[in-house]
């Protein structure tokens, strides 16, 4: 990972339409890190410094032509710090004033030395094409009087295949490095998005079983407060029984599931029960606590079980927040229709009467229903209006 430090964070990434792709890819490059700016500008400054005082001390001869190809070659590896390609196009201009010059062997070793930094920052394109051009100038320079040594050419060799397979490599653990770290947060992005849902389903659970069974006993709880009606309390105690351990059940079914235990037990009936069923579950827990029920269940197909699960929460949460937030008597209709491919839910509560319940409201349980209908293609909606609070659902049959 430590090839990382050689590059920017920031790796340019370009919107392309069709027509410009391969034109902006051959200039796409990876900027240096700014410690390797830093270090490749003090290089270039301390080589340009020498070679300033040979040049005022007499040890260095050639005229004003030959300063200005050793100012540009300087100059063109400057660039290679903010702008690759740039910088690799510039040093190949180079190559026409350092021949008029006769500084070809000074010229092949600046070249030589910049194949890496080129190879390590550019595209394949312009890597290939600055190889390619670099090799011309290397024969150009052979060739053209005074010419150049065969030792002076092998040197520019040897310079040249270490810095490009020094350069080379280096971009290939790099972009290994990138690939892996790109991979990893991909993993750890999709394992943090399981981890949600997987805590949504708990929460759902929670939410949809356990805290209608729970309200469901705090609200028989209030009617043995209230009543001496020796068959009502009785009612009310087993409705507070049959609730509490059907919230027992779930609450240890949840635990196997948080532990990962594979003996998990089978869910309580009220978790798995089909719409129809539910409301008439839901009609009896409301007569028990003395409230006139109103279903009407009009004919229709048999629906696919993720519709028949969502409409089943969508019923207990609408019965729960009006067992928790309206006051008694109250006169709840549960309607199920069926129009055209659709089937809708309606849960009304007239007249809507709010009460001093001390339950809590967190508001999840709506807003995760919304979500629901969402992802099944349907609409949500709740509130009140003119003293009436309606649940309204409406979802595909399929």
């Amino acid at each position: 990972m430590a090839a990382d430090l050689l590059l920017s964070e920031d790796r340019p990434v370009a919107l392309l339409r069709p027509g410009t792709a391969l034109r902006v890819d051959f200039w796409r490059f990876v900027p240096l890190a700014r410690s390797v700016r830093v270090v490749l500008v003090i290089l270039v400054a301390v080589t340009a410094a020498i070679e300033a005082l040979l040049r005022a001390s007499g040890e260095l001869g050639g005229g004003a032509l030959s300063f200005t190809s050793s100012l540009l070659v300087t100059f063109s590896l400057l660039l290679m710090a903010w702008c690759p390609p740039v910088s690799a196009a510039a040093l190949l201009f180079s190559g026409f004033v350092a021949v008029a010059a006769g500084e070809g062997g000074s010229y092949l070793t600046a070249l030589s030395a910049g194949v890496g930094l080129v190879l390590f920052t550019c595209s394949v394109g312009l890597s290939f094409a600055f190889c390619a051009t670099g090799l011309a100038w290397i024969v150009a320079v052979a060739v053209i009087p005074p010419g150049l040594r065969t030792g002076g050419v092998l040197t520019v060799f040897v310079i040249a295949l270490s810095s490009a397979v020094i350069g080379r490599g280096i971009r290939m653990v790099v972009d290994r490095n990138y690939s892996l770290r790109r991979e990893l947060d991909s993993q750890t992005e999709r394992l943090a998005l399981e981890l949600q849902a997987e805590r949504n389903r708990i929460a759902d659970e929670l939410h949809d079983v356990i805290a209608h069974d729970i309200a469901i006993v705090a609200m028989h709880a209030r009617v043995l407060e209230r009543s001496d009606d020796a068959s009502v309390r009785s009612a009310s105690q087993r409705a507070i029984s049959d609730a509490a351990g059907q919230a027992l059940a779930d609450t240890r079914r949840i635990l196997h599931l948080i532990h990962g235990s594979t003996d998990v037990p089978e869910p309580s009936r009220a978790a798995t029960a089909d719409i129809r069923t539910v409301l008439g579950e839901l009609e009896g827990e409301l007569r028990a606590l003395g409230d006139d029920v109103v279903v009407e269940i009009t004919d229709g197909p048999a629906l696919a079980k993720s519709i028949d699960a969502a409409l089943a929460r969508v019923a207990r949460e609408a019965v729960l927040n009006i067992v928790k937030h309206s006051a008694s008597p109250r006169t709840v209709a549960l309607l199920l229709t069926f129009p055209r491919d659709a089937v809708t839910l309606r849960v009304v509560n007239s007249p809507h009467r709010p009460g001093t319940s001390s339950l809590s409201s967190s508001g999840f349980g709506l807003a995760r229903l919304r979500e629901r209908a969402a992802l099944l293609g349907g609409s949500f909606h709740a509130g009140a209006a003119e003293g009436v609070w309606s649940v309204v659902a409406t979802l595909p049959q399929r």
